[in-house]
């Protein structure tokens, strides 16, 4: 059972349980008093009053039932765009006091929480240049490595499908678009892959699709463009590794209008 915390706790907590669960939740859950409260420039989770974590932010996403015993997923954030939140798990097992497993230790938290039998799959996301990392959850041993899922463009995608992307790096999990990349980085390649993977944004608009992003923790010292022409079929790439200038794929006389704009307002933040 995994229900999303609204609807759950209308059902187990009735008016006990804050709308919003974010700041200043309180509510009876499972026999015990969770609550989260602001203090200065953090959030607190209290269980029984009893503070046992504390973070920049914190949100009850989930609760569900595990091999018998309750769960509530609670998303801990440290601010900032560079990573997201990373989830913590408290449960309470029957007649014991419960229990609360650390939030994974990985910038990209996990993308997806699913019950399988009698334990939870965690995952990332997988990306250009980076598998999904797994772990599962138990409510005898709390988190555990599970291996990993390689990165994998799809082969059923093709160009008309960058008007849907979200993030720059979604047109690397296309394949004609991932090979075409792939082929004018040559051995550049994981050094793109890093920052094009990170905090960004970009748009489809008059053809092109543009968009930029940074390596988290260093946007402005490590960055790249990603500019995708649908008509031409045709990729132009831009990156600046750390402390080194910036460089292009193709050259820049080989870039047509809309793409070379878009070069030029980005690379103007290193004059």
């Amino acid at each position: 059972m995994f229900m999303k915390t609204a609807l759950l706790c209308a059902v187990l907590f009735g008016a006990s349980a804050f709308p919003g669960l974010s700041a200043d939740f309180a509510a009876t859950m499972f026999d015990h008093q969770v609550a989260i409260a602001s203090d200065d420039d953090e959030e607190k989770l209290t269980i029984d009053g009893r503070q046992v974590h504390s973070n920049r932010f914190l949100l009850i996403e989930n609760v569900g039932l595990v091999a018998g015993v309750p769960f509530v997923v609670v998303v801990s954030s440290d601010g900032g765009n560079a990573c997201p939140g990373s989830p913590l798990i408290v449960s309470f097992p029957q007649d014991e006091e419960p229990r609360v497993d650390e939030p994974i230790d990985d910038c990209r938290g996990a993308a997806s929480i699913t019950i399988e039998d009698d334990h939870l799959l965690l995952a990332t996301q997988a990306v250009a240049g980076q598998p999904s990392l797994r772990w599962t959850w138990t409510p005898e041993k709390g988190f555990a490595e599970a291996g990993k899922v390689a990165f994998q463009p799809s082969a059923a995608m093709g160009w008309d499908d960058m008007k849907k992307a979200e993030h720059p790096s979604d047109l690397l999990g296309i394949g004609p678009i991932a090979e075409a990349a792939n082929e004018m980085l040559g051995e550049h390649r994981q050094e793109f892959e890093s920052s094009i993977t990170g905090p960004g944004s970009g748009a489809y608009k008059n053809g092109f699709y543009i968009g930029e992003a940074c390596m988290p923790h260093m946007c402005t010292e490590a960055e790249a463009l990603i500019a995708a022409d649908i008509s031409a079929r045709k990729l132009y790439l831009a990156w600046k590794p750390e402390g080194k200038k910036i460089i292009l794929r193709p050259a820049v006389r080989r870039w047509p209008a809309p793409a070379l704009a878009a070069l030029k307002e980005w690379s103007a933040k290193w004059p």
